[in-house]
């Protein structure tokens, strides 16, 4: 039994020095997954500052890019407002429709119109109109995406017509 004994001694004492191993093996680990939540908390906290600066600067871009459209809309209604004399009654309507005119897009037209002949007579409309309130060529090219030339030949034949249809009525 003493053999035996020496025995169970040496093996428990095996079995002590392998559960100290793995202990000592867990309590390595258990350190290393402090390390790792402590680096993973550190680069949270890092990416939660760069996504606010992130934020910041585009908050402040937002901010610069309406500041510019308000800057261009107003512009654009100095333009407006300077295109018109004085309030007067006939202005004031004049003003609206010249509203109405400049709320349809030409790509609006194009596909309302039946056919390509009644896109091309609102276009001319357009430009007659667009001269008639005090615009020159050159903005009436710009505002409608047209050259200066196709601006200044829709406005001849639109007098040419209107030429027309006057002698025309007085021949009837």
């Amino acid at each position: 039994m003493t053999t035996w004994n020496v025995l169970l001694l040496i093996l428990n004492f095996v079995i002590f020095i392998l559960i100290v191993a793995k202990v000592v093996q867990f309590n390595s680990l258990y350190q290393e997954n402090l390390r790792v939540q402590s680096s993973i908390e550190e680069l949270v906290n890092q990416n939660s500052r760069l996504v606010n600066v992130l934020l910041d600067e585009l908050e402040s871009k937002i901010q610069e890019a309406r500041e510019l459209l308000e800057e261009k809309e107003g512009i654009n209604k100095h333009v407006y407002e300077e295109a018109l004399p004085t309030k007067s009654a006939k202005t004031r309507r004049q003003a609206k429709q010249w509203d109405k005119m400049m709320e349809i897009e030409l790509p609006q037209q194009v596909a309302e119109a039946g056919t390509n002949k009644e896109a091309v007579d609102a276009t001319d409309t357009k430009v007659a109109y667009m001269k008639k309130m005090g615009m020159s060529v050159q903005d009436i090219a710009q505002k409608l995406n047209l050259s200066q030339g196709e601006i200044a030949l829709k406005l001849k034949l639109h007098e040419k017509k209107a030429s027309a249809n006057k002698a025309g009525s007085v021949f009837k």
